[in-house]
């Protein structure tokens, strides 16, 4: 809710409280923000949502609205807003809120589960400072790399398709 940046709460999290606990932590956190502000775009008028978000975003509610479990899942795998608005716009927009709730999880897994194994790293450096795993957070990096290149990839082409489709309904 304050615009912190999500990785380093999971990390903090995971300092402090153990892989397994900081995981549980940090989805748990990430879900309940991401259930109050949906809550909040449920409540506002669709005009202030679009006020907020921006004309960028009005293209990406009709994709939310209209795939809704697959969608969620992209925009959070590929972040294209900040947290706050995406969820907003969600809430507006009446995304089923099974929908939202199960693709803001499976979305944001990957993220955290970075964030959990490197902060056990850290955790297990600072409990014991015997030699960190680097072969595992530099796999974990390049696989993170990897998943967020694809997924934009992925988008951008779905993005374009649907331009497209909509150009030769017009032409």
């Amino acid at each position: 809710l304050t615009m912190f940046p999500r990785p380093l709460i999971t990390l903090a999290a995971v300092v402090a409280f153990g892989p397994l606990q900081g995981f549980v932590y940090a989805m748990v956190g990430v879900l309940g923000a991401a259930l109050l502000t949906y809550s909040a775009g449920r409540f506002l008028s669709r005009d202030a949502i679009r006020r907020l978000a921006g004309a960028r975003l009005n293209r990406i509610s009709r994709k939310l609205r209209r795939r809704g479990l697959l969608s969620v899942i992209a925009v959070r795998l590929v972040p294209v807003a900040p947290f706050i608005v995406v969820n907003m716009v969600a809430g507006a927009f009446h995304i089923r809120v099974s929908h939202y709730s199960l693709g803001t999880a499976i979305g944001m897994l990957p993220g955290t589960l970075a964030a959990t194994l490197f902060g056990g790293q850290v955790h297990s450096f600072l409990r014991d400072s015997g030699p960190i795993n680097y072969g595992l957070i530099a796999l974990l990096v390049v696989g993170v790399v990897l998943a967020f290149v694809a997924m934009r990839w992925w988008l951008r082409r779905r993005l374009a398709m649907a331009d497209g489709k909509a150009t030769s309904r017009l032409g």
